[in-house]
């Protein structure tokens, strides 16, 4: 009765002022002879998009409402858990709280108030597990396992979308045609708990999806630290060529939870990461197939980078005094090694951070390589500055002088056949090049023939026909692969232990590089007479090296000067194609360049890694890291050494007959050390100040666009 009469009250007085109101209008109008009377405001309506629970934050929004007065939320009924602080409600028990919104009056419309919402604030729910088959029989149920979850309220199966052949009984799933169902687990919210949903679960009754390798996560290199800011990046993974994706799908989850708003294969690391685990799922979706999910992990820890600067060296150069290293600024913790050269030469023993300097050293350049380690973060190297250059001409004009004489020894009948579509100046350019190539090599073993074939975009037909009569047989036969990328191919085989080449000339054909392609796939022949040898061979040095041979024989000195090739060989640092799966390198930068110019001996050595095989390195990222490797191999030991390594592997695995690859790759190693005498690592270690160097030369230059 008292709620009542305030209510009469409040009436009485709105009206009464709505009199007085009146009576001032109309007083003013007598003195102004106009009448001025404000709008009412559109009705205002409180809201949130987000779920009322206790200790978490709720926004709280309007529609409706008009004019520019000022906005104000308020609790409607007294309560002194429930706080308001702009427009965020928040508490920290379970409670129910009243809000409605004014918005004051402005210049042309009067101030108006909401109606109260109620807000119910209720604790979260444990997470709610879901666990289901993946695959599934038509018509055959499919029993869901739910687990997890807090208090009383009822457990159901929910389709994630609407389909009609996806039918739920309870807990039990039937798909009644071809496809999938997205499904969720749901609990009901009680008096104590809010409602929860597990997280998403599909169910198909297709065929499973081929795959050929698990998803793996890559940091961009270069972050300045550790998190937040870090990049990381999806990297889908392998498939057949056949069963190639539709479409991808991605999720990221921390804790298992589902980070909202991270759906790209890209996500920054943020400060809420820090001691969490860190999850990237991606979905492969083919109509043909069941959609598959594979999940890569990212442990935060061993992802961070240790902070530091480029060395400096202190000390005068005097025989006999101390050069003293001051390896700039580290994580606290790191250990610290170090490593000196002389003029881009490793200096044995000499792991100090203090150098006594000898008379040979005086009027030459020294650098030191210091690298940190610490358990948990990535090791990381760094190379002083050094005046010392490589004098790198001096091995392209060996390579092209050798090309240029003619080999007694050379066996090869090269058996030239060109579609109608050639131009007949660019076959006798190719011909020469295919028998500099073959000059090249006067210490390996050749083929004794080779079918050398040249085709234009317009020659599918004519080419279909040839390998037709010819009996030649090749993966997706090659309409197919003269339909890809403009016709820019090259490709090289052996039918039925027959050598054979095919080049496709591309919109690129004008391209001085281009002019490698054949020299390239010659030595890809070449390196086969090495059969075991080849197939073990990591794909820095198998690429890396064709890749120096084509430049080296075909091209310098036939069309680019060395200035020419430093520039065509940085574009293969900036292109699309020069992106990692070991070596974690990102797509269209360089990053390659940079992990040279510092030193960074341990990062390298992930494109080194033997076991790797050349199905893991992208062909541009083989081509520059591989041919400025094999250019220094070459230069340091010359080009018979190469010889000798794949002589003696192939003869190595000849006798030893190893069961698995890990045995013969391990074998391979060993030739390499016997070979060049030491270890891969230590090789890569006593090649990072030429790579610097290179680097350096290769950054000053602007990279063009690539040919194939």
């Amino acid at each position: 009765m008292l709620l009542v009469r305030k209510y009469l009250i409040a009436v009485a007085f709105t009206v009464c002022l709505s009199i007085i109101s009146t009576l001032a209008v109309s007083t003013s109008a007598q003195a102004t002879g106009t009448v001025s009377r404000k709008l009412t405001q559109a009705d205002l309506v409180v809201s949130s998009d987000s779920m009322p629970v206790v200790r978490g934050l709720v926004i709280l929004n309007i529609s409706g409402g008009s004019g520019t007065g000022k906005l104000t939320y308020k609790l409607a009924v007294e309560n002194s858990e429930c706080h308001i602080r702009g427009n965020v409600l928040k508490t920290y028990v379970t409670t129910t709280c009243w809000v409605y919104a004014a918005k004051a009056a402005d210049a042309q419309y009067l101030m108006k108030r909401s109606l109260s919402v109620q807000f119910i604030f209720r604790l979260p729910q444990s997470t709610l597990r879901l666990s289901v088959l993946n695959s599934a029989t038509l018509n055959q149920p499919v029993t869901a396992q739910v687990t997890g979850g807090s208090g009383d309220g009822a457990v159901s199966l929910q389709l994630v979308q609407p389909n009609n052949m996806c039918q739920i009984v309870e807990l039990t799933l039937t798909i009644t045609g071809s496809g999938a169902c997205k499904i969720v687990a749901h609990k009901d919210g009680d008096s104590s708990y809010v409602p929860v949903d597990s997280e998403p679960a599909t169910v198909d009754t297709r065929p499973e999806y081929p795959w050929l390798n698990r998803p793996r996560l890559y940091v961009h290199l270069g972050a300045s630290a550790p998190y937040p800011g870090l990049e990381l990046t999806v990297l889908e993974g392998g498939w057949s060529l056949d069963t190639y994706p539709e479409s991808f799908g991605y999720r990221w989850l921390r804790d298992e939870q589902t980070i909202s708003g991270a759906n790209t294969r890209n996500y920054i690391v943020t400060s809420d990461d820090i001691g969490h685990r860190l999850t990237a799922e991606v979905t492969i979706n083919n109509h043909l197939y069941a959609s598959k999910v594979w999940r890569a992990d990212a442990t935060l820890p061993t992802l961070r980078l240790l902070n530091s600067s480029i060395p400096q060296i202190q000390g005068s150069k005097v025989a006999g005094k101390r050069l003293t290293a001051l390896p700039g600024r580290w994580v606290a913790g790191a250990t610290l090694t170090y490593q000196w050269f002389r003029d881009a030469t490793l200096v044995p023993d000499a792991h100090g951070r203090q150098y006594k300097l000898t008379a040979q050293d005086i009027n030459h350049d020294l650098q030191v390589l210091v690298t940190g380690t610490k358990p948990g973060y990535k090791t990381v190297s760094r190379l002083s500055q050094g005046t010392w250059q490589p004098q790198q001409q001096q091995v392209y004009a060996s390579i092209s002088s050798l090309a240029n004489t003619a080999n007694p020894n050379a066996i090869p009948v090269i058996h030239i056949t060109a579609a109608p579509g050639v131009d007949p100046q660019w076959l006798a350019r190719e011909s020469v090049s295919i028998q500099r190539s073959v000059n090249l090599f006067p210490g390996f073993r050749q083929p004794a023939t080779v079918d050398v074939i040249y085709v234009t975009g317009q020659d599918i037909d004519w080419a279909e026909q040839l390998f037709t009569d010819r009996g030649y047989q090749i993966y997706q036969g090659i309409r197919w692969w003269m339909q890809r990328d403009d016709c820019n191919i090259a490709l090289s085989w052996t039918e039925r232990q027959h050598p054979v080449f095919i080049q496709c000339l591309g919109p690129g054909r004008d391209n001085p590089m281009y002019q490698q392609i054949g020299a390239h796939e010659y030595a890809h022949l070449v390196q086969g007479q090495y059969s075991l040898a080849h197939s073990v061979m990591p794909g820095w040095l198998t690429e890396g090296s064709a890749s120096f041979y084509g430049i080296a024989s075909a091209v310098y000195d036939r069309g680019l000067d060395m200035n020419g090739v430093d520039t065509y060989l940085a574009t293969y640092a900036s292109s699309n194609y020069s992106y990692d799966v070991a070596a974690q390198l990102p797509q269209g930068s360089q990053a390659l360049l940079h992990l040279m110019q510092d030193g960074d001996v341990s990062m390298l050595m992930q494109l080194l890694d033997w076991s790797s095989g050349s199905g893991l390195l992208y062909v541009h990222t083989q081509f520059l890291f591989g041919g400025l490797l094999t250019e220094w191999l070459i230069s340091t030991y010359g080009l018979a050494k190469m010889q000798e390594l794949y002589a003696t592997v192939d003869q190595d695995l000849t006798a030893y007959l190893p069961v698995t690859w890990a045995d013969r790759r391990a074998r391979g190693q060993q030739a390499f050390k016997t070979v060049y005498g030491s270890e891969l690592s230590e090789l890569l270690l006593a090649a990072t100040p030429y790579l610097s160097a290179r680097a350096n030369q290769l950054l000053e230059v602007s990279p063009v666009t690539p040919g194939h």
